[in-house]
């Protein structure tokens, strides 16, 4: 130790009247450090990917830290005794004689259960396996700074006498200065504020056995020291080219290593800024690992001036490296770090104008012209936190609420979307919702922000990180107000409150909400200065609502004029989320109802579903148009479908409550899986082909003669039933039936065309409909295969061959003719000409 000058301008012999206390810290270090060597030692054999972290780190941290501070920065000996223990606990948590129980206990830790549930989708890998050897690696990696915390205290007992041994052995030192030596250890990994916060007004003064020095620990110096050393320290003697050939490290950590291996001891220059330089040049094929030094480099830099910044606003005296040499572009950087044979010219790709891309890839160019789809983007968001707060036990499974509302004052008016989830930290709310692109429950966040929580099978619907982008589409000036079920360590205050005042153009703020403005809660907030057309926009909205542009298909009871702006208000919210299971509220000033009960849609009349899955048919009720129930074998229930006749007839579906599309085929609603495409607009049901195979025999049984249409509709789900498909001579016949009238016939034409075709009939859509007058001898077969059977795999039926197959029992053979057009009918005189098979029969 003696060849560090930190090490001797503090613990060496001074000879300066306190060489007995000093001697107590120094004998009680050199103690510490030996134990904690043969801990490191093991973490080469457990995790080879590493770089080196064995003692020969924990060392050079004090050669690292000197070139930081310099030559002249103040530091006792209570303070480097502090600053070394903290050095050799900071990575000695990556073994597992670490933890209580080893391996076994790791795998009872919430952050183990969290991420089998997230990468390994809940299998446990199998012992020894790579596979529980990459868990391994990530846990230890994620949960080392934390258990360096303990460390201090913990001990291990000797086999044969039973006796028990910490690293630090003084017992008066371990007790006095053990917690805030693995407090410091443990903030390596803080982010820089919070070791702000948290250190700032930490002085610790000399225990009394320490007397007569009276060497005060500067806690916040001391674990800025450490952070930036530990940063700082990237050089060949953490990736000795003998091990990196022996380890044969992969993927991102053979890059570690490589660049590692290739660079000096970092020194600090006049000019008061960290250079890091390379011995040999990064040829073409290491342009890789030349990129993670300049990354890694650049990351020193930011630790060098956050200390900087929180030292000198702390009042406290600062380090001579305030940042990293040459590190404002890639080709300044290669001026120490050298290249040969490629530049390192940063061209990956640019965005020039951020707010322009996520507006136009977060907004109506995604959404299109349907602001209310913003407006379910946000109940989206909210009944995630909700169940979010369920999984972790913080409310009951039927608890937690969530509020769609319209405040207005005499200049503007407000929509806002409030729920009583788990809310967010500072660090979710300015780091992760913002990040265009990134969901906080798909992300590694995940895993340190709300522990426990993957492990809980819970599964958001948000998957892409867009959502929250999609509010602008509803006004520029938006606030997110938040308050977290439990304030986050890092976090200085209960709440937050994030306000944009012109959209994206400008920066938002961060603040700390007003009294007046504070949630009751934990929960978000999101509210968003609306204008009058938007607002109408909204409440007008016709995107999530098939029926919207076909009134005829309903009675109303109420002149549209007469829907009050409450009554669409509230039908739109509640057709955003029709079969929720969360409790959702609309208030317009003090005016409120509730617009949905926890899976409500269960039990709900048929015209009340109808009229919450329809907003824009008013208060009507559907005509002749019971909903059946859409089960499976087990019992449970996927939707409440019924059939109606028309090309509009679409049913819409959700997913974990939430509107997610719609399928032509039958109306109602049934529960998806959730959305594949990014505008969310596209779903696929979750009810199986023998739930729907049993609902259409139901509908059947219960409706007497449906219409034909609906039957064609229908046949692909009870494709083995002979239903009344077929029109002949004025008749609707089953294929037996047509069978048996086919024997009399000697010719006949096929046709499956009886839609208005505008670009030959001479006549309207309405008149083809009213009046149209079918020829005798022509069989016409329904043609179309809907959605809903496309997306339940069965394959079309094929109702020409059925029809030949039909004539070969009546006519035992027959010919066909090459297809041609033919008048099949006509419309108040005028003939319609359709493409028709030919068929005769073949004499005997």
């Amino acid at each position: 130790m003696d060849r560090y000058s930190l090490w001797k301008r503090t613990l060496a012999d001074r000879r300066d009247g306190f060489n007995q206390p000093r001697e107590i810290l120094r004998q009680a270090f050199l103690s510490f450090r030996e134990r904690t060597a043969q801990l490191v030692g093991e973490i080469g054999a457990l995790l080879p990917q590493l770089t080196v972290h064995d003692i020969t780190h924990l060392d050079a941290l004090w050669r690292v830290a000197d070139e930081i501070a310099g030559p002249d920065y103040e530091l006792n000996p209570a303070e480097a005794f502090v600053l070394g223990g903290a050095f050799l606990l900071h990575d000695a948590a990556h073994v597992l004689m670490a933890y209580d129980e080893g391996l076994a206990g790791i795998k009872k830790t919430i952050d183990w259960r969290d991420l089998i549930a997230q990468r390994f989708k809940g299998v446990e890998p199998a012992a020894g396996s790579p596979e529980e050897r990459l868990a391994l690696f990530q846990v230890l990696r994620h949960l080392h700074s934390k258990q360096a915390r303990n460390l201090p205290k913990l001990s291990w007992k000797v086999p044969s006498t039973g006796e028990r041994l910490h690293l630090l052995e003084h017992h008066d030192l371990r007790a006095y200065y053990g917690d805030l030596i693995g407090e410091i250890a443990e903030s390596h990994h803080w982010p820089a504020h919070r070791v702000a916060e948290t250190f700032e007004h930490r002085p610790v003064n000399a225990p009394p056995f320490l007397a007569p020095a009276n060497w005060r620990v500067d806690a916040l110096k001391v674990a800025f020291l450490l952070r930036t050393a530990d940063a700082a320290h990237i050089d060949s003697q953490r990736a000795p080219w003998f091990l990196f050939a022996l380890r044969q490290p992969e993927g991102i950590s053979q890059s570690h290593w490589l660049f590692q291996a290739k660079l000096g001891q970092p020194t600090r220059t006049e000019r008061g800024e960290l250079r890091l330089s390379s011995g040999s040049s990064f040829a073409t094929n290491e342009q890789q690992a030349w990129w993670l030094a300049y990354e890694t480099a650049s990351m020193i830099d930011r630790e060098l001036r956050a200390a900087e910044s929180y030292m000198r606003d702390a009042a406290r005296p600062t380090f001579a490296a305030r940042a990293v040499e040459h590190i404002a572009t890639p080709e300044a950087f290669a001026t120490n770090v050298r290249t040969s044979g490629w530049e390192p010219v940063n061209v990956a790709p640019k965005i020039g104008n951020v707010a322009k891309v996520i507006a136009n890839l977060g907004g109506a160019a995604l959404y299109g012209d349907h602001p209310d789809v913003a407006l379910r983007e946000l109940i989206q968001n909210a009944a995630d936190a909700v169940r979010a707060l369920r999984a972790l036990g913080g409310i009951d499974q039927h608890e937690g609420k969530i509020e769609v509302a319209l405040s207005r004052d005499a200049d503007s008016t407000w929509l806002h979307v409030t729920d009583t989830g788990i809310g967010m930290s500072r660090f979710v709310l300015t780091e992760v919702l913002l990040d265009f692109g990134n969901s906080l429950w798909s992300s590694d966040s995940l895993l340190s922000e709300i522990p426990g929580l993957a492990s809980q099978e819970f599964n958001a619907v948000g998957r892409f990180g867009i959502g929250f982008y999609s509010v602008f589409m509803l006004g520029k000036r938006v606030k997110v107000t938040t308050r977290r079920y439990r304030r986050a360590a890092d976090d200085a205050s209960d709440q937050w409150l994030l306000e944009f005042d012109n959209g994206l153009g400008d920066r938002p703020t961060l603040r700390r909400p007003a009294s007046s403005e504070e949630l009751l809660r934990s929960g978000t907030k999101v509210s968003v200065m609306i204008d009058d057309r938007t607002l109408e926009n909204v409440l007008f909205a016709s995107g999530h609502d098939p029926f919207s542009d076909h009134p005829d298909l309903f009675y109303l009871d109420e002149s549209d004029e007469d829907i009050t702006e409450f009554a669409r208000f509230t039908r739109v919210v509640a057709s955003l989320c029709p079969t929720l299971d969360i409790t959702v509220g609309a208030r317009i000033d003090s005016t409120e109802v509730t617009v949905v009960k926890p899976n409500d849609w269960q039990t709900l009349e048929s015209d009340e579903l109808l009229l919450r899955l329809y907003p824009s048919t008013a208060a009507g009720v559907p005509l002749n148009c019971p909903l059946i129930d859409l089960r499976e074998d087990s019992g449970l229930l996927v939707g409440r479908v019924g059939y109606v006749k028309g090309y509009f007839a679409h049913g819409i579906t959700t997913h974990r409550g939430i509107s997610s599309g719609s399928l032509s085929g039958f109306v109602g609603v049934t529960l998806a899986h959730n959305n594949s495409d990014l505008a969310r607009n596209t779903s696929v049901p979750v009810a199986s082909a023998s739930a729907w195979k049993r609902c259409a025999k139901q509908w059947i049984d219960s409706t007497g003669h449906p219409d034909l249409e609906v039957l064609a509709r229908i046949h692909p789900l009870i494709r083995d039933h002979d239903l009344p498909l077929y029109r002949l001579d004025g008749a609707t016949l089953t294929k037996g039936q047509l069978t048996e009238r086919l024997a009399s016939y000697t010719e006949l034409l096929v046709c499956g065309e009886l839609d208005h075709d505008e670009s030959s009939d001479d006549i309207s859509a309405d008149k083809f409909a009213e009046h149209l007058e079918l020829r005798d001898g022509i069989v016409f077969i329904p043609i179309d295969t809907d959605e809903l059977t496309e997306s339940l795999g069965l394959a079309e039926i094929n109702y020409v061959r059925r029809v030949e197959s039909a004539l070969k029992t009546a006519w035992r053979g027959f010919d066909r003719w090459k297809d041609e057009e033919a008048v099949i009918g006509e419309v108040n005189g005028i003939e319609i000409v359709r493409e028709v098979m030919r068929y005769t029969r073949r004499a005997s």
